[in-house]
């Protein structure tokens, strides 16, 4: 059971949503630290929120991740008209040293073989998109690729993967899973987590459906953004239940449950 509800406020209030998609990187480490973006700046939180302070400034980065020795990873992604595609990135590591360093150059375009979606023994996932069959790729940490699962897909949203190697994602606003090892057809948990189906008029694509974390207890929770809530998806029942819901004026993004079993909003 959740003790406590902490709150991180972030920049972008729930009416921009149309012109930016928040941040939905949260990670927590082994001393219990919190690590959030608001798309400007990497904040670093205490246990127990009493103290933050920036610790990667000057990052637009929407996700985080953590590897096993407890470096923090994340990507900065901008836009320049000078770019021969505009668009460009990098993709920086924090070390548990204090240290910042590119450990992916500037580089034209969007990262394409690089993922914050990972496991416990630091393989890294993303889906690759087609026009109807969508490949779930692993890459090791030496760098070996393989295509773990193909399927049909509408519109693929976040991502999320369990220590164990688990594959949750979002498609059509509907919670799917996928086993990384032994069968690797994707199985539905949830549907309509959103209450709609399809992408939203005027805004494509639909962007309702947010963060996407778990834990080992059974349960997954996601960020929906029209619903200004948070749900937990019981994995075993496929149940779904609102377990906040955001005041007034502001929808979440992500959130975490820690080691202490407190529920984090962003």
């Amino acid at each position: 059971m959740m003790k406590k509800i902490i709150l991180l406020i972030t920049l972008i209030h729930s009416v921009t949503l149309q012109f930016a998609h928040p941040g939905t990187g949260i990670v927590q480490n082994k001393k219990g630290e919190i690590f959030y973006t608001d798309l400007s700046r990497i904040w670093k939180v205490s246990n127990d929120g009493s103290k933050k302070e920036v610790v990667v400034p000057g990052v637009h980065t929407h996700d985080l991740s953590l590897d096993q020795e407890g470096n923090l990873y994340g990507e900065h992604l901008w836009y320049d008209e000078s770019l021969k595609s505009k668009w460009g990135f990098y993709v920086w590591k924090y070390g548990k040293d204090g240290k910042l360093t590119k450990i992916i150059k500037d580089t034209d375009g969007f990262r394409s073989d690089y993922s914050c979606t990972r496991d416990n023994q630091d393989h890294m996932y993303w889906i690759e998109e087609g026009k109807t069959i969508h490949n779930l790729v692993r890459k090791s940490m030496d760098g070996v690729m393989e295509i773990v699962s193909s399927f049909e897909a509408r519109d693929i949203r976040k991502t999320y993967c369990s220590p164990g190697g688990m594959v949750f994602y979002i498609d059509d606003n509907d919670l799917y899973r996928v086993a990384t090892d032994g069968d690797h057809t994707p199985s539905l948990i949830a549907s309509d987590l959103d209450g709609k189906k399809g992408m939203d008029p005027g805004r494509k694509p639909n962007n309702n459906t947010m963060g996407i974390w778990g834990v080992e207890s059974g349960n997954v929770y996601v960020a929906v953004y029209n619903k200004k809530s948070i749900i937990k998806v019981d994995l075993i029942s496929g149940k779904t239940k609102i377990i906040y819901t955001s005041p007034v004026g502001w929808a979440p993004s992500s959130g975490l449950i820690d080691m202490d079993q407190r529920l984090w909003v962003m």
